[in-house]
């Protein structure tokens, strides 16, 4: 599991104060408290994610926002979220803010093996996460332009099938992977000419750039 490598990774020491943005129902958040006794919170716009994961575990802290506006957080995980975003410049600057210098962003999500194919992504008719895909050489310049440290990039495309099923976990249709989001068809002919992309999954950590001293004039 992608978030275990990364609290491993990390080295995020009990109690370290985490916050998971688009945490649907609550299952990073349950885990990284559970399993590695960290002071983690989620973070989801859905009502009705939130919901069903307060019923499935009561009093797990979560709250329903659409911006992380909460106080400075040592980690952030974003999974499967940062695709979906209408500009991701501005989540990675929000998440810049929040963090302490030297804090943690990990993120997992889709992103095109494929790059001279990104037209096929961008012209599907429902936006998702593979029409939000985008290389990796401009996701790590966003998160570099955003005051970031590229600490880690791993491939896992092997691990598509473990983001399907977190898309039915969630509610969606497979389909929602070239186009469609949950419970709505693609359009004909839709997901042959999104494949060219070569849709892969991937994990990247990032870390706040500490803030540079002022320069003495002589």
């Amino acid at each position: 599991m992608l978030t275990d490598r990364a609290v491993e990774f990390c080295r995020l020491p009990e109690g370290s104060r985490v916050l998971d943005v688009g945490c649907g129902v609550g299952a990073t958040v349950n885990r990284l408290r559970e399993k590695y006794r960290l002071e983690a919170f989620g973070l989801d716009s859905s009502a009705g994610l939130l919901m069903e994961g307060l019923h499935r575990n009561p009093g797990i802290p979560v709250v329903q926002a659409a911006a992380c506006s909460l106080p400075v957080r040592d980690a952030i995980f974003c999974e499967c979220v940062l695709s979906l975003a209408s500009d991701r410049r501005v989540v990675l600057r929000e998440f810049h803010r929040t963090l302490r210098p030297g804090g943690r962003v990990v993120l997992t999500d889709l992103y095109a093996r494929s790059p001279e194919h990104l037209s096929a992504l961008r012209s599907l008719s429902v936006r998702s996460c593979l029409s939000g895909a985008v290389a990796k050489s401009v996701l790590v310049d966003d998160i570099r332009d955003s005051g970031f440290r590229v600490l880690l990039w791993e491939d896992h495309s092997a691990l598509l099938k473990e983001f399907a099923v977190r898309l039915i976990f969630a509610g969606c249709s497979l389909q929602s992977l070239f186009g469609g989001t949950c419970a709505r068809p693609v359009g004909p002919g839709e997901p042959p000419a999104a494949s060219k992309a070569r849709p892969g999954y991937y994990l990247l950590i990032a870390e706040k750039a500490e803030p540079e001293a002022p320069r003495l004039r002589g």
